[in-house]
């Protein structure tokens, strides 16, 4: 199957199945930043993902990335989630070359918390397990004017941060935008200070105290999520 037969399949698929209500209700949401939109629910768009992986997953990589390049470069907010839920469920395939789709998808694709979410959280957090010396090349989607691209730095260090990994990394990027101009980035590093928060509560806690003049309450508010209650009182007194 050709790879425009691939993307007309998929969203023909997702349209017989759109939700109307579903999807008016999250273009102010999860969608609110995408353009196009469709209105398949998640059930939908995971079933579909799963069925196009058993088509394809015995392709080289190589071809597999390609296939779902042309979905995640759709500009169709749910045909972009399939593409990065086929991708993640081939995970057992990914090497170090691949990450230049990766970087592409976060820098050129994303759109909303939803997509990049999936992406960075899953996708790209396992190029970072496997492939730690890609480290510096995450960080600097930090520096991206797109706030997409920033999120995307900070939701890629949730699943490593719950793991105990990268507590300097996720210090250093919160720091860096602390103050950022855009809700989702600050969501996105408070969530990141949360999840590593489980393994690091102290040094968690401290950065937060050493940093809470200057954090925005919706951060601060992510980060103490999971602390105690005296440590929530304390991190949200004023100094």
């Amino acid at each position: 199957m050709g790879q425009k037969t691939l993307v007309q399949r998929v969203k023909d698929r997702l349209a017989a199945k759109a939700d109307r209500k579903y999807r008016d209700i999250h273009k102010k949401s999860i969608m609110a930043n995408a353009r196009e939109i469709i209105g398949a629910r998640l059930p939908v768009i995971n079933a579909l993902a799963s069925e196009i992986y058993l088509e394809i997953k015995n392709k080289p990589a190589d071809e597999i990335f390609a296939d779902c390049d042309a979905l995640i470069s759709s500009g169709i907010y749910d045909v972009r989630k399939t593409g990065i839920e086929v991708i993640w469920k081939a995970k057992k395939q990914y090497e170090k070359k691949h990450f230049e789709f990766i970087n592409r998808w976060v820098r050129r694709d994303l759109e909303d918390w939803g997509d990049c979410d999936s992406l960075g959280t899953h996708v790209a957090a396992e190029f970072l397990f496997k492939f730690p010396e890609l480290l510096p090349e995450v960080l600097k989607w930090a520096d991206s004017e797109k706030f997409i691209v920033r999120r995307a730095a900070c939701v890629t260090f949730i699943v490593p941060g719950k793991r105990g990994m990268y507590l300097k990394e996720i210090f250093k990027l919160s720091k860096k935008l602390l103050n950022d101009p855009h809700p989702l980035v600050l969501k996105g590093y408070g969530w990141a200070l949360k999840e590593a928060s489980k393994l690091n509560n102290g040094e968690v806690f401290k950065f937060v105290c050493g940093n809470r003049s200057k954090m925005p309450r919706v951060a601060l508010r992510y980060a103490i999520e999971k602390m105690s209650e005296k440590q929530k009182i304390m991190a949200m007194s004023k100094q």
